[in-house]
């Protein structure tokens, strides 16, 4: 928070003196604001300097699996928003004669047992019946349903969800280098106990090897991020495009009032987005991060917006009515 903070009057003390019209009174400002904010990082260095002094003998175990949990609950976000565009629905096939065939099979399957205890001549016939009649049944049961997938909206740009599942890959190779397994169970407890202290989970390493540990996870994550960035940039794209469609033809060819959803997407959003990226340097770990937390929440509410105006869309038949004007 505090280097956000310092980042963001940085970036806006910038964006001001960049104003070729700027005041002389606006300019004398600036300045107090920039020797202020110098103060402030040199104070902030130092205290930055002592906390990692403070944590040279960091459990590497905590780290990589905190790094793990929170790429895992990150990618989870993107699986939800994935599963959320689509709804699966069950239709009972109406097929009048499936219990009918299922009780006839029954009864065949009834009399070729009996025939096959009463005699053993035709084995090999009555073998054959008895497989066929199994197929039929199978498939009788499995067809009384079917599943429908039902598009709320569209998912696009997918193969960085594919880079993402590769590098918590990655991730957890490397937990396995510096972690190992636990693989006993209950009943191996009392022998677990008798062994030496070369079963301790954790790999001790030297600060060079966690320093070098560091930025490998350091870069991991930055990767991790920007495909995760990419994928939410890609999607409200496409989903503000769809959107901004919808939205038009249901001013033109219907009374719905959309002057709430028209003054999101043309201008509320466009500038939130604008913002986001002008505010967030994504050379920095920290300010990547905050930029994909910021951009899962509007992707979230404007899939809301378009799955609303949809809905509404649909119920009003608004391509017949476009196809009759």
């Amino acid at each position: 928070n505090e280097y956000l903070n310092l980042s963001k009057i940085i970036k806006e003390c910038n964006k001001k003196v960049e104003n070729v019209l700027i005041s002389q009174e606006e300019f004398t400002s600036v300045q107090k604001d920039l020797l202020d904010v110098e103060t402030n990082i040199i104070t902030f260095a130092k205290d930055l300097d002592t906390a990692l002094d403070n944590l040279k003998d960091y459990n590497v175990e905590e780290v990589l699996n905190h790094l793990k949990s929170e790429i895992t609950e990150r990618k989870n976000k993107v699986e939800k928003y994935i599963d959320n565009s689509v709804i699966l629905k069950e239709i009972p096939n109406e097929n009048e004669n499936v219990t009918e065939n299922t009780e006839s099979t029954e009864n065949v399957q009834s009399d070729t047992s009996q025939v096959v205890n009463e005699t053993n001549t035709n084995t090999n016939t009555n073998t054959e019946t008895n497989t066929d009649t199994n197929t039929n049944t199978n498939t009788n049961t499995n067809n009384t349903t079917t599943v429908e997938e039902i598009k709320k909206y569209d998912v696009v740009s997918t193969e960085y969800v594919d880079n993402m599942q590769s590098d918590i890959d990655k991730l957890n190779e490397k937990i396995k280098n510096y972690i190992k397994e636990d693989k006993t169970d209950n009943n191996e407890i009392k022998d677990t106990e008798k062994e030496d202290d070369n079963t301790e989970i954790t790999n001790e390493i030297s600060l060079e090897e966690k320093e070098t540990l560091l930025n490998e996870l350091l870069n991991m994550t930055k990767d991790y991020i920007t495909n995760e960035n990419k994928f939410y940039l890609d999607n409200i794209n496409t989903t503000l495009n769809n959107t901004t469609s919808v939205i038009s033809d249901l001013a033109r060819y219907t009374k719905t009032n959309v002057i709430e959803e028209m003054r999101y997407i043309y201008l509320e959003l466009p500038d939130t987005l604008e913002g986001y990226l002008d505010s967030n340097n994504t050379n920095s770990y920290i300010e990547t991060r905050n930029l994909s937390d910021s951009l899962y929440t509007q992707i979230n509410k404007l899939s809301d917006v378009y799955v609303k105006m949809s809905n509404i869309y649909d119920e009003l038949n608004v391509d017949e009515i476009k196809s009759k004007d």
